[in-house]
């Protein structure tokens, strides 16, 4: 029975071969142990080992189902800990103007950190009335 299922992963791409290898696995696997199974799954030779592993390493950072979890080691997003996209939720105190009129908010770099700011124009609507 395992030979019928390497044959069918064979067929697959190296990326569907990659998922089901993690799938299997539920926990993290570090990337040159995943490429040298999908390598040898896909029955190519040690000439090409760097070409084929720079591909499948492109493909996984495309792929939305897997997620690099540090330290050379990648995983379902399913199974690792969840990378969820950051959010900043702005909380509108009892008579603060932050977010009033339609105003838009911008992030600026500051040093290795985020300043919050104001757009230009909010800016250079407070400059020329300060002028006057």
């Amino acid at each position: 029975m395992r030979g019928d299922r390497e044959i069918n992963l064979a067929k697959m791409s190296e990326v569907d071969i990659a998922y089901h290898i993690l799938k299997q696995r539920g926990q993290p696997v570090y990337f040159r142990d995943l490429i040298e199974e999908i390598l040898r799954i896909k029955s190519v030779g040690t000439d090409n080992w760097s070409k084929a592993a720079a591909a499948i390493y492109t493909r996984l950072n495309l792929d939305t189902r897997f997620s690099y979890q540090g330290q050379g080691k990648w995983s379902l997003r399913s199974v690792g800990p969840g990378k969820m996209p950051r959010r900043i939720r702005l909380i509108r105190k009892t008579g603060s103007t932050i977010l009033g009129s339609g105003r838009r908010l911008r992030l600026s770099r500051c040093g290795e950190g985020l300043e919050l700011g104001e757009p230009p124009e909010v800016l250079d609507d407070e400059a020329s009335s300060v002028d006057q």
